[in-house]
C-alpha cells in the first residue's frame, strides 16, 4: 500500500524550497503565505519529518527536505 501525499502540499513544498521563503513560494503559486505555511506544516506532520529549519527569519532545508525537494521537483517535471 502506498501512502498518497497531497499534490498541493508537494507543490507548496517545492515552491518554498526553491525560494527558501514562504512569501516567495506563495508569490510563485499566487496563493497566500499562510496557505503555503499550512501545506508545508501538514506535509511535515504527515511525513513525521521536519523539512525546513526555521530560525529568526531564515529558512533552510533540512537534509530530509533537500532529498525530498529533488524527488518532488523531478516528479512534478515528469508529470508536466
Amino acid at each position: 500500500n502506498r501512502r498518497w501525499l497531497p499534490l498541493n502540499a508537494l507543490r507548496a513544498f517545492e515552491a518554498v524550497g526553491k525560494h527558501l521563503s514562504f512569501t516567495g513560494g506563495a508569490a510563485a503559486l499566487s496563493v497566500s503565505q499562510s496557505a503555503m505555511s499550512r501545506h508545508v506544516a501538514g506535509l511535515e506532520q504527515l511525513l513525521g519529518k521536519q523539512l525546513f529549519e526555521r530560525d529568526a527569519g531564515r529558512l533552510a532545508l533540512t537534509p530530509e527536505g533537500q532529498e525530498l525537494l529533488g524527488v518532488v521537483s523531478k516528479s512534478l517535471n515528469a508529470v508536466e
